[in-house]
């Protein structure tokens, strides 16, 4: 069973990248060319993983003779290590491809599925080396696939504990504005690297950056994790989209107030410190003089208006021309709310080579709320044919307007997205 063998060696091999993918890490982000996609990346890679295991288990029990259901809970199978592990990592990899796509999970729930996940993959590195004839002796390529993808679940158990990368941020301001949306203010100025394995208590900021350095620290656009400090929250990390400019003198966050620690934001005060991983380029498309001219269409739904909100404050350095933005809220008082806020961006002055045509339109209005949202996509996309789109949201409402805008015969090179995986 040659073939049954080298699917185990390719499954094993593409969950190692997959472990690979999910660190939050600056450099793959890039390589990747933005979050979003290095996250999506990981979802097929780890699927294919899953599809070859899956396929190696099935050629092995091809090769029994009259294999029944009943053999599974033989006592002798189980007593077996090499046996007994490869079929709780089987079981195990069966239950988290289930459990991972279960949208109603909480996101610590999800959480410690995934990282569960880690502890399956040990199994079958184990259960991979004691069916060789000398686990001693490995040939080079065996040899590779375990260590390499050891060394990937190594990696991802660090990462859980070990995060070289954040920097602490002060609070300048947390203010609420309105709709259970908050504007939190950071100073960038206080960020600095946090020393490993210190309490939070014996932590102290040590460094400032230089303009220089700072400007090029938080573009609009990009992907922010964020810790909350002791006390009200959880300590927890969460995603934010960057809602200001890199060379704005604060970094600005909008959150709307709705889980276990942002609905504490109340608590926070001027001079707390959060945890920052990041930044993380996502929507990232160039936005230069090459596609100055070209309309861009920015499809929101919610408090997915943030990155556009930082975009806006960017809007003479990007070289804008010509934007529709449309926000997708079926809450009215959140809808006016990001319309006075995107209204009164568009109204500010204006230096010489900003935006010269720039529309903010709520999609649900004028008898329109009992409209789907790939119906009013589907419209927008009719009004302006030839147009780039920019999509943030909730990641259903990102499937479907990918798959509206697709249907409709936009390639996705003229799509750019910024989505939030939990």
């Amino acid at each position: 069973m040659v073939w049954s063998g080298s699917l185990a060696f390719i499954g094993l091999a593409f969950i190692g990248c997959s472990l690979v993918l999910s660190l939050r890490s600056r450099h793959i982000s890039s390589v990747c060319k933005g979050l979003s996609r290095q996250l999506r990346l990981h979802h097929f890679v780890s699927l294919a993983g899953m599809v070859a295991i899956f396929a190696h288990v099935f050629l092995e029990v091809l090769s029994l003779s009259n294999p029944t259901w009943a053999d599974v809970f033989l006592l002798e199978i189980w007593l077996d290590p090499a046996m007994a592990l490869g079929l709780i990592a089987l079981l195990g990899f069966l239950a988290l491809g289930l459990l991972a796509r279960h949208l109603a999970l909480s996101h610590r729930t999800w959480l410690w599925v995934h990282r569960s996940n880690v502890l399956f993959v040990i199994m079958a590195l184990a259960h991979g080396v004691l069916f060789q004839d000398d686990p001693l002796r490995l040939d080079p390529l065996p040899a590779i696939v375990f260590f390499g993808t050891g060394i990937a679940a190594l990696g991802a158990v660090l990462g859980w504990i070990w995060v070289p990368s954040q920097r602490r941020l002060r609070v300048l301001s947390a203010e609420h504005l309105g709709s259970g949306l908050w504007e939190v203010m950071v100073d960038p100025l206080s960020a600095h690297p946090v020393p490993l394995m210190l309490p939070v208590a014996q932590r102290s900021l040590k460094r400032v950056l230089p303009i220089q350095e700072r400007k090029l620290e938080y573009p609009a656009g990009s992907v922010v994790y964020v810790r909350f400090p002791c006390g009200s929250f959880t300590g927890s990390w969460h995603p934010l989209s960057v809602a200001s400019c890199r060379n704005e003198p604060a970094l600005r966050l909008i959150i709307r107030s709705c889980g276990r620690d942002t609905g504490h934001l109340q608590d926070l005060r001027r001079g707390d410190v959060l945890s920052v991983r990041g930044p993380f380029l996502d929507m990232q498309a160039p936005l230069g003089s090459k596609q100055g001219d070209v309309h861009q269409v920015w499809l929101a739904a919610g408090v997915g208006v943030a990155p556009f909100i930082g975009l806006l404050h960017c809007r003479a350095a990007l070289n804008l021309r010509r934007v529709c933005l449309v926000h997708f809220d079926r809450n009215p008082l959140e809808r006016d709310l990001i319309q006075r806020i995107c209204e009164s961006l568009c109204n500010a002055s204006t230096p010489v080579g900003a935006v010269l045509s720039l529309e903010v339109r709520p999609a649900f209005k004028e008898g329109k709320l009992h409209r789907s949202e790939a119906d009013i996509i589907a419209e927008i996309r009719g009004e302006f044919p030839d147009s780039r789109y920019k999509i943030c949201g909730s990641p259903g409402f990102m499937r479907l307007a990918r798959r509206t805008l697709h249907k409709l015969g936009v390639p996705s090179q003229l799509i750019t997205t910024e989505e939030f995986v939990r």
